[in-house]
């Protein structure tokens, strides 16, 4: 048998009409099918199984062009997508010994198998971010800062001497909010974005992080209460000796809807 070459993966929208859905590549074994749903809702993945969600029509198993799964469950939810790929094992399973029998079909299924594998291969790297054939990956490092664990909301970036990549906080729409209550001592973080800070009523305290591990690092601060008096004073205060426009010691945010960005140099903090 030969393998045509196609993508072996398929990808469907459901409308709420329909419970079959086709795969359009060869199929060895109804095993190596896999079946999957992504509702955009739920922002999930989930694997269906084998004769419980789904079944495949014994027509279209080692058939060329492919066959139709059924959804156990009934027609494919408006919205929900499916995804259909094959999944053969990256093994190989037969033995060819010397002065052994000769079966062709042996030897072909084995060749198949290997071009299939291949084009499940070539699939998942077609999904994969790549850098354009003109840059030498010689100077050039594709591999993932060792400090992106944890750093949601962060964006990666190519470094200014263009070696490879970096992160960088999110700039734009994909702001934090973080909410400061009346009279609240609050220690920022690096994940802090945009500070709403209230003081109705009681004095409150920002406490800004060591400028020399958040180098780049912005906050935009808005006063959302009433301006003047000891009862509704917003007092921001550097880490250990650093300073604020090159000023030491802690500040006073006055006015009323006052808004303030500050950002670190790596030494210090600077206001915008």
């Amino acid at each position: 048998m030969t393998v045509p070459a196609v993508n072996p993966v398929n990808r469907y929208t459901g409308n709420n009409t329909s419970a079959t859905y086709a795969f359009q590549f060869l199929l060895p074994d109804p095993a190596q099918l896999l079946v999957m749903k992504y509702d955009p809702s739920a922002g999930t993945f989930v694997p269906l199984a084998l004769n419980t969600d789904y079944t495949i029509a014994a027509a279209g198993i080692n058939n060329p062009a492919g066959g139709n799964i059924v959804l156990s469950a009934g027609n494919l939810a408006a919205g929900v997508q499916l995804v259909l790929i094959r999944a053969i094992p990256a093994d190989q399973n037969t033995s060819i010994r010397s002065q052994g029998d000769f079966f062709p079909y042996v030897h072909e299924n084995q060749f198949d198998r290997q071009v299939m594998q291949l084009q499940q291969a070539l699939e998942a790297l077609s999904r994969c971010i790549q850098i354009p054939p003109n840059i030498d990956p010689v100077g050039f490092s594709t591999q993932l800062p060792p400090n992106t664990d944890g750093l949601g909301g962060q964006f990666l970036i190519v470094n200014a001497d263009g070696s490879g990549i970096s992160t960088i906080s999110a700039p734009g729409g994909f702001l934090k909010n973080t909410f400061v209550s009346a009279g609240d001592t609050y220690q920022l973080a690096t994940t802090d974005d945009v500070l709403f800070v209230d003081s109705t009523g009681s004095p409150t305290t920002l406490l800004l992080p060591d400028a020399t591990t958040c180098a780049g690092e912005l906050f935009r601060i808005k006063r959302t209460t009433p301006a003047g008096g000891s009862a509704h004073v917003i007092t921001v205060t550097p880490f250990g000796s650093q300073t604020v426009d090159a000023a030491a010691g802690s500040f006073n945010l006055n006015g009323v809807n006052t808004f303030l960005t500050l950002e670190s140099d790596g030494s210090n903090w600077w206001k915008f």
